[in-house]
C-alpha cells in the first residue's frame, strides 16, 4: 500500500475518476485487498506517519 500512496489514482482500484483519494476510500481498498481493518482517524494517523499530508481540492 506504502508504494503505490503516492503513484496510483482512485481510478486504478475502480473508483470513479473524478474521485480523489479520501479516507473512506483507502479504508475500502484495505478491506478489500488487504483484509485489513481500520478506522478512517487511523488512517489519517499512518498517512501522517508516511509523511502525507491533507489538502482540501480548490
Amino acid at each position: 500500500m506504502k508504494k503505490d500512496a503516492g503513484r496510483k489514482h482512485p481510478a486504478d482500484e475502480g473508483y470513479g475518476i473524478e474521485t480523489g483519494w479520501n479516507t473512506r476510500i483507502i479504508q475500502h481498498v484495505l478491506e478489500k485487498k488487504f483484509s485489513v481493518t481500520m478506522s478512517r482517524g487511523g488512517i489519517c494517523d499512518m498517512l501522517h506517519r508516511w509523511g502525507f499530508r491533507y489538502t482540501r481540492p480548490a
